[in-house]
């Protein structure tokens, strides 16, 4: 479904291949071990896209999505180790564009160990939904996407002054459309790190990163013969975190990056990727956080190996009462699509998204809750037809247990 992931996943910075992964670690105790949800919402473009090639893909421009889900939030200590799962599943009903109706998966299980010095994370996590169709072209419509990921992590001396880290992980990601079985893509990244915690003045890292990525069923025609598309990923630079004041929360990075394609097909990229979060709690009340980053990674848009994206954002939240939250957030994402296969005029080369979304919510009970959201989201591509705009207004309910 259109504008779920744009506006959510905008609104939040990207995780930047240069720098290391952040461990999957184990879900909150303050929330709930099982919820339900369900959720209506009404979009004024429910196509991703402009509204000739929504009628070429023989969708409705307008659309409501009723979607209930049950969420998990399940953590289990066992002897010196704690299991968890969390995640969701849910089901997406389109009141006018039936086609895109759609279970929507995302879970995330594993363990949590001491070893020796190290706190140490393995995990594992399966997403399975309806593609947005703001990442499919005029040809493909019905698209199942899938991704399964396995991970370890581990921080090591995590009570002293000096703490490496490290991590691995390794992604598939498959396509049901047969348009888009060239971007599927395997995936396989390791970080590490060596931290220093200087107390008051913050900590400083050292962070790495490689990664490798694959397109199994992309080929071109070489003067040696058939070769799949890949690159490979390298990154270096600093971190460095820090609680400037006691209601004042810094976190930043900049690292040098290389990416090499594979017999050099499509352009590489070799630059400097960023991210900086600052969080403010103005008062007991109201929480301000603004942040930016520039991120390369994989691309789902047809022909496209990678993306370079530069992202700004920010949002406020504010307890009205004990019962009453508010909250609104804003993003504005710059994006540039690289690869080989790309065809100038028929595929997305670069756009543009804006978004901006709030919402208000009301604890019902201790275990029940509603809340009505609402956001505006537009996009501008270099080609024309891929460009849109469209509002969303809905209200969603959730019973804890």
């Amino acid at each position: 479904m259109v504008c779920r992931k744009i506006v959510i996943g905008a609104c939040a910075a990207a995780s930047v291949l240069a720098q290391p992964a952040i461990a999957a670690g184990v879900p909150s105790l303050d929330t709930p071990p099982i919820s339900v949800r369900f959720s209506t919402t009404y979009y004024t473009n429910a196509t991703g896209s402009s509204g000739s090639i929504a009628s070429l893909r023989g969708l409705n421009g307008d659309d409501v999505v009723y979607a209930p889900s049950l969420n998990l939030n399940l953590v289990e200590p066992l002897g010196g180790s704690t299991v968890f799962l969390n995640g969701y599943i849910g089901y997406d009903i389109h009141q006018r564009n039936a086609i895109l109706d759609r279970e929507r998966i995302s879970v995330q299980g594993g363990a949590n160990t001491q070893l020796a010095i190290c706190d140490t994370t393995l995990s594992g996590s399966y997403a399975r939904s309806q593609s947005d169709l703001a990442d499919l072209v005029v040809i493909a419509t019905n698209n199942t996407q899938e991704t399964i990921t396995a991970a370890l992590d581990a921080t090591c001396n995590t009570g002293g002054r000096l703490i490496p880290s490290f991590g691995v992980a390794q992604t598939w990601s498959t396509n049901s459309a047969v348009q888009y079985l060239t971007q599927e893509y395997e995936s396989t990244a390791a970080n590490a790190a060596l931290a220093y915690n200087a107390g008051s003045l913050g900590t400083f890292s050292l962070i790495g990163s490689y990664s490798r990525t694959d397109y199994p069923n992309r080929f071109f025609l070489l003067p040696t013969g058939p070769q799949t598309d890949g690159y490979n990923m390298y990154s270096g630079g600093v971190r460095y975190q820090n609680d400037i004041m006691s209601n004042l929360n810094l976190s930043a990075s900049v690292s040098g990056n290389r990416l090499e394609t594979d017999n050099n097909v499509g352009a590489g990229f070799e630059g400097i990727t960023y991210d900086a979060t600052l969080t403010l709690r103005a008062s007991s009340r109201m929480n301000f956080n603004v942040g930016l980053s520039r991120a390369t990674r994989p691309s789902m848009y047809l022909n496209s190996s990678y993306s370079v994206a530069e992202s700004y954002f920010g949002g406020v939240d504010y307890t009205i009462s004990a019962r009453i939250k508010a909250a609104i957030n804003a993003s504005y994402t710059h994006s540039d699509f690289s690869g080989g296969a790309l065809v100038s005029g028929f595929n997305i080369t670069d756009q543009t998204m804006r978004s901006v979304m709030g919402s208000l919510s009301y604890t019902i009970s201790p275990t029940f809750s509603a809340a009505l959201n609402a956001g505006y989201t537009q996009r501008d591509a270099n080609v024309v037809g891929y460009s849109y705009s469209g509002a969303q207004v809905g209200l969603s309910l959730s019973k804890a247990f």
